[in-house]
């Protein structure tokens, strides 16, 4: 990777985060189904938080000047993976994934309206293939107009809307930590010490229900697979996902990164089509290529000639 730009580096980790996110379906799909979603986000955020407790050497603790970031930067990412799995439980998949993926719409409005940074047409281009791929991807499940019912009610519309909003505003927030950190080094980097502390917040939120699917009267148990996948989940699948999406946000715009981050909804059903059986309607494949084009469009986007580097956190 030395002949890659340091923002095509970047723009490969945030792949590479999206990818392991991309496992998630296919690795609950592989579960037994005895377990909650509250049960299963519980113990994958718990286990990330130990991840990042480790990598950190129990260096937790924000300095005071980055502490209202740390502290804002946790409750938003609690707030994403929590109303990520209430949107599941209360309308379809598919909506889930859409009214989520809406991020980088909402990267660029609050960049245009507060900071000035009106995208350029190229991006504006990218955004719309991305966003077409997606609503083709999600077109058999798309129920945003139906009634209440068990798999599509407006509650869980909401939810998946402000897990939109939330990832959004994470982003943003992760760069604004890195470059606050990178004029002071010194200490832990305050985006991974803001992911201990979020995990460790939606650990609390699922915490009950996670107790009832071990120990209650109906607990199903962990069984040996179950075991594992749960491993997968919370290390690799969040807690790897976001280490290299932080680490590739320090040198990606806040929109690329939304971008590129789109090849989650895009590999998710690729995973479970290989590994479950379960094929992807046609609409499918046909929105996954508009939003890897999308993401091409991105990544070989040319750097204006004199421009500053886009880098937002420590050097490696």
């Amino acid at each position: 990777m030395k002949h890659l730009s340091a923002g095509q580096r970047g723009e490969l980790l945030v792949l590479l985060g999206a990818l392991l996110w991309s496992t998630g379906g296919v690795s609950i799909k592989l579960l037994s189904g005895e377990h909650g979603a509250l049960a299963i986000s519980a113990s994958r955020s718990g286990l990330c938080a130990l991840l990042f407790f480790g990598l950190l050497r129990g260096r937790v603790l924000p300095r005071r000047r980055e502490s209202l970031l740390v502290a804002a930067g946790s409750v938003i990412y609690a707030a994403v993976v929590t109303l990520f799995v209430i949107a599941n439980q209360l309308t379809t998949a598919a909506n889930a994934i859409l009214l989520q993926y809406a991020a980088p719409l909402w990267v660029a409005l609050a960049a245009w309206l507060f900071a000035g940074r009106r995208p350029a047409l190229r991006q504006w281009g990218a955004l719309g293939i991305g966003f077409a791929g997606i609503a083709l991807c999600a077109w058999p499940g798309l129920t945003l107009l139906a009634t209440w019912g068990p798999s599509s009610g407006l509650t869980g519309d909401a939810a998946g809307l402000l897990s939109g909003v939330a990832f959004a505003a994470l982003i943003v927030l992760i760069r604004r930590m890195n470059r606050a950190h990178s004029r002071e080094p010194a200490g832990a980097a305050p985006a991974l010490v803001c992911l201990v502390w979020g995990n460790g917040l939606a650990f609390a939120i699922g915490l009950p229900s996670l107790a009832s699917s071990l120990f209650g009267d109906a607990a199903p148990g962990l069984e040996g697979r179950d075991a594992a996948v749960m491993l997968w989940l919370g290390f690799a699948q969040l807690g790897g996902g976001y280490y290299f999406f932080q680490r590739g946000v320090r040198s990606t715009p806040a929109l690329t990164a939304s971008l590129l981050s789109f090849v989650e909804p895009v590999f998710n059903p690729v995973w479970v089509a290989l590994v479950v059986g379960e094929v992807p309607a046609v609409t499918t494949w046909a929105g996954g290529a508009l939003v890897l084009a999308s993401v091409a469009i991105t990544f070989t986007a040319p750097r204006p000639r004199g421009a500053p580097p886009q880098h937002s956190g420590e050097a490696d």
